[in-house]
């Protein structure tokens, strides 16, 4: 009996997720088919810009255009020689592209620029004027301290003798000290001449017996 109703329920459980995921399915096909059914509309837009700075030196460009999923544009810049450098490129599914790389002449410089130019360098010219005369005065100055000091005498430096103090001796430095007394020794009768008196030798090496 359980077994059965086990079963019934193990069945109802099955055809109760088919249904669901029907369900679902069908109301995912619906959201899909509604996206497809709205138009996008395409991305366009564009833009430039155009920096000219005379103070800073500071020249470049930019100009941009996109077409929903293509971009074009064109950008340039001034180098340090002055130089104007032009590059247009492309944008689209395949990636980068750089269609042109161009240099045109020197940029002209203005009126302003060319007239802070030269007030600099002849505030720069006037004052390496002014550090030359210097110099130069400072040396004069120089050379007339130097013939107007007179040589000081060379006085005698007379030396100094030391001072000898007198040696003090004690009276007991000055005695000799107390020799020690030689032993004398006494050879036997037995080795001398019986008809020579007997003599008496110390032990000093440099003594012999002729």
């Amino acid at each position: 009996m359980q077994r059965t109703i086990s079963i019934f329920v193990g069945i109802v459980c099955l055809l109760l997720s088919l249904q669901l995921t029907d369900v679902e399915a069908r109301h995912r096909r619906r959201i899909r088919n509604q996206n497809l059914s709205i138009k996008r509309k395409p991305i366009k837009f564009s833009y430039s810009f155009d920096v000219s700075d005379d103070n800073v030196q500071l020249y470049q460009s930019q100009s941009q255009t996109r077409d929903d999923k293509v971009v074009t544009g064109e950008y340039s810049w001034v180098d340090a020689l002055g130089v104007r450098r032009v590059t247009r490129y492309r944008a689209d599914d395949t990636g980068y592209h750089i269609l042109e790389m161009r240099e045109e002449n020197p940029v002209p410089k203005s009126q302003k620029l060319k007239s802070r130019v030269r007030m600099k360098e002849a505030f720069r010219n006037r004052k390496l004027r002014k550090r030359k005369l210097r110099k130069l005065s400072t040396n004069n100055s120089i050379k007339r301290s130097s013939l107007s000091i007179r040589k000081p005498k060379v006085l005698r430096v007379v030396r100094k003798r030391k001072r000898f103090e007198p040696l003090t001796l004690s009276t007991n430095a000055l005695k000799p000290a107390p020799a020690k007394p030689l032993p004398i020794h006494v050879l036997p009768l037995s080795i001398l001449d019986p008809n020579e008196p007997p003599l008496f030798l110390t032990s000093a090496p440099s003594l012999s017996i002729i």
